[in-house]
């Protein structure tokens, strides 16, 4: 399957430094986007080291491409599951020697694919959305707000100050990190994903379906969602990176796949121990 993919980042409306960073190969199969934590001591450094870093690992794995499905999953989750250890790893390493950089991090959400295989993992609240046929969102925010939902507490202001709302239950930065959250995909020529920060989601989802397939249908589609998020609010950064799985019209398949409910393609494989995985990566 070929992979053709777009990046747009801005500094938002209100920001006085854009603290996300991405990455994009499409010959590596790996997307990568990364939002340093607003307030806190170089955010910017941290997202900018944790990129690079995951970077780095992913282009010295030497992963086996002509093998089952099954032995391939668990080798990219191993090599995801790594990689966001050795950014971890990066990060905290300079947090401790410089006291400019103590309190930093970022989040991370990483996407590999191999043949018609993809793994997902992030720590955070940068989410990965499918938009094939209709909005999906894939991932779920590490946040303290989604935590209680999750738990079956309803969040409102009286309970939780809004503040609190994006407080970050996992992030890169910490030494007691438990390790990123990952997901397996199987892919389909005419699929198409969105990789952002949290600057876009909301805006994202806001969107009505025929606003949202204008902006991906566009020679220019991670540009065109950052400017419908800078004119919806734009009070944070804003990153996207959209990846199509070519080589089927997107917008053909948009529309003959528009009446299914269900994609029998596509869904979670079972979850690895990435615990195990992630603490053996850092020891």
């Amino acid at each position: 399957m070929k992979l053709q993919s777009f990046a747009d980042s801005e500094i938002g409306n209100a920001r006085e430094i854009n603290e996300d960073r991405f990455v994009r190969d499409d010959d590596l199969g790996l997307y990568i986007v990364c939002d340093g934590m607003g307030g806190h001591a170089r955010g910017d450094l941290a997202a900018e080291i944790a990129t690079s870093a995951v970077l780095e690992y992913v282009r010295h794995q030497h992963i086996q491409r002509d093998t089952t499905d099954e032995q391939l999953i668990a080798t990219l989750r191993q090599v995801a599951v790594r990689a966001i250890a050795h950014a971890n790893l990066a990060v905290c390493k300079l947090a401790k020697v410089d006291p400019t950089c103590r309190r930093m991090g970022s989040t991370v959400t990483m996407m590999i694919v191999v043949r018609n295989l993809a793994v997902i993992a992030h720590c955070g609240d940068s989410p990965v959305f499918r938009t094939t046929t209709k909005l999906e969102r894939l991932t779920r925010d590490h946040t303290l707000a989604a935590e209680l939902k999750s738990q079956g507490v309803v969040v409102h202001g009286h309970n939780l100050p809004s503040r609190f709302h994006h407080m970050l239950t996992r992030c890169l930065g910490r030494d007691d990190l438990e390790g990123p959250e990952v997901a397996t995909i199987r892919l389909r020529a005419g699929d198409q994903f969105v990789l952002c920060s949290d600057g876009l989601a909301a805006s994202l989802e806001r969107m009505s379906p025929g606003e949202l397939n204008r902006a991906l249908d566009g020679a220019q589609p991670a540009a065109a969602l950052v400017q419908v998020a800078l004119r919806s609010d734009g009070r944070d950064n804003i990153t996207a990176l959209v990846i199509n799985v070519e080589p089927q019209s997107r917008r053909s398949i948009r529309r003959d796949q528009t009446h299914r409910q269900t994609d029998p393609n596509v869904g979670h494989f079972p979850p690895a121990n990435n615990g195990a995985v992630f603490r053996e990566a850092v020891a």
